[in-house]
């Protein structure tokens, strides 16, 4: 069964995640994902013209490890997007059927991470909302998605903004990260506020496998606001592709 909206042909199927549909071009039959906010009412022209603006933003983003938007509309009571269609699944339902990552995988993925969300810095915005259910694992790949929400109050929600205070936001996603990357590696969350002998004692005891180096990583990622912290995204690049490429046990 399909509905008609703008020019997109649309099916509730197996695919329909979170209110994420399939959709098919009119125009030229290709096949992409739709993201729709259904409202019992239209919401606000203000939420409609921000919410549009955000969209626009995120139309000229190419990078491999974020959601390409293609388009944007409103249908009705209904705002929606259009982004590329990707195989996968979340990275929180990932780590709950499967439990912890391969420590390489793990530092592949964080290293996807963090090159997205620089990307996003380089280009005068920051993204705030990232979380394991905001990440789309496929077979090759990650890939940062749900940039944009609007909740049922009629407020828009962005998961991101044009970057101020940056070197704050910076250092708050690298804690994320970080926490994250933990995730990752012992499939649990951690009540530990900031990086510690306490963080490094502690995932180690959930995955003894974990080598020394990438113990340490997480860390420095997790240690906010002392000398020890990475001080930019560039600088953990760096020692997530030394981590990735060590051989070592």
């Amino acid at each position: 069964m399909s509905i008609r909206i703008g020019d997109y042909e649309v099916f509730d199927c197996d695919y329909r995640v979170n209110n994420v549909f399939q959709a098919i071009s009119v125009e030229d039959e290709h096949l992409y994902a739709m993201k729709i906010f259904p409202h019992k009412r239209l919401p606000k022209s203000e939420t409609i013209l921000c919410f549009q603006q955000q969209a626009e933003k995120l139309i000229p983003m190419q990078h491999k490890n974020i959601i390409r938007i293609y388009d944007h509309g409103t249908f009705k009571n209904t705002l929606y997007y259009v982004m590329e269609y990707i195989e996968g699944t979340t990275l929180t339902k990932s780590i709950y059927s499967r439990g912890h990552f391969e420590e390489k995988q793990a530092l592949r993925i964080a290293l996807q991470i963090v090159s997205a969300v620089q990307y996003m810095s380089q280009r005068g915005f920051v993204c705030y909302d990232i979380t394991p259910s905001n990440i789309m694992i496929t077979k090759n790949n990650s890939k940062i998605f749900n940039l944009i929400k609007v909740n049922q109050k009629d407020h828009l929600v962005t998961a991101f903004e044009e970057e101020c205070e940056g070197e704050m936001k910076e250092r708050n996603n690298i804690f994320t990260i970080g926490m994250i990357l933990y995730y990752m590696l012992t499939a649990t969350f951690t009540s530990i506020k900031e990086g510690s002998v306490e963080l490094l004692s502690n995932m180690k005891e959930k995955n003894p496998r974990v080598s020394e180096l990438t113990c340490e990583i997480v860390t420095r990622m997790a240690t906010v606001g002392k000398k020890v912290h990475y001080p930019n995204y560039a600088t953990i690049i760096n020692d997530l592709l030394l981590a990735v490429t060590d051989d070592k046990e």
